[in-house]
């Protein structure tokens, strides 16, 4: 059977957001899924490139989105793309979980958009764990049953910016 791709939406635009972004990268392959990267599967987009290149780094991310069971959308830095992604992944009813590991909490809108929000790889990897069986078969029932746990463990902690 062939492994649940994950999108990683995030920046990697400095040295702190790339070594953030293997870090996740790492974590997700790790826990059985295959992930899908701008910054390592995608075109990246420099101050040099064209428009032509700009449109197929655009069209890469929502073609990953649409092959996806899981957004995986890393808000450190408050990115404008990783926001797009994630209004896009929604608008696909693509379940997103968002992650900060510099304590950002979610606002509202991305409160209600979102399943889970972590704080650490070490989250990252027990909501991967609970998603995996669900998320690599039809099982809708599974599926709630999965995204219920997340929510309650992940998502409401008291604290909405």
């Amino acid at each position: 059977m062939s492994k649940p791709i994950v999108m990683l939406a995030s920046p990697f635009f400095t040295t702190d957001q790339v070594d953030s972004v293997r870090a996740l990268e790492a974590v997700i392959e790790s826990c059985g899924y295959l992930c899908l990267s701008a910054s390592r599967d995608g075109t990246v987009i420099a101050a040099e490139s064209t428009w032509d290149d700009r449109r197929k780094g655009f069209q890469w991310s929502l073609d990953s989105i649409s092959a996806c069971v899981l957004v995986v959308a890393n808000i450190d830095d408050r990115d404008n793309g990783t926001s797009y992604e994630m209004g896009y992944a929604y608008g696909q009813d693509k379940p997103i979980v968002t992650i900060s590991m510099h304590d950002y909490d979610v606002n509202l809108m991305l409160a209600c958009g979102i399943i889970g929000h972590l704080k650490s790889l070490e989250e990252l990897k027990v909501a991967l764990d609970i998603l995996r069986e669900s998320l690599s078969t039809n099982d809708a029932q599974g599926k709630l049953e999965a995204f219920a746990i997340i929510n309650a463990r992940f998502l409401y902690r008291g604290r909405i910016e």
